[in-house]
């Protein structure tokens, strides 16, 4: 059944999307969140995936709650209509 999932972005990745603080995006049923990812604007896109297509270091994703990047097996990740997508880009710092 199609439906919506809702991409929400987190810190300075708000800036690739022209300021806004979420992205919709279309489902048709499930869907990977891998294949997700791939849809989102590329400005976007490019900070949030390396050119193999997974997340770059340093991005979080998180379904529903669930911090899911870590995961080997994140192609086994589903999204559905309903289901919320946070991305955030960790801000690393420290003494030099």
């Amino acid at each position: 059944m199609p439906g919506t999932v809702r991409v929400e972005l987190v810190g300075p990745l708000r800036a690739e999307a022209g300021g806004r603080e979420h992205i919709d995006i279309e489902v048709g049923g499930r869907e990977r969140v891998t294949s997700l990812l791939k849809r989102l604007p590329e400005r976007v896109r490019a900070r949030v995936l390396d050119e193999g297509g997974r997340p770059r270091s340093g991005i979080l994703v998180v379904v529903n709650g669930v911090e899911v990047s870590s995961l080997k097996s994140l192609d086994e990740v589903w999204v559905k209509d309903g289901d919320t997508v946070a991305l955030i880009q960790a801000i690393h710092g420290g003494d030099p």
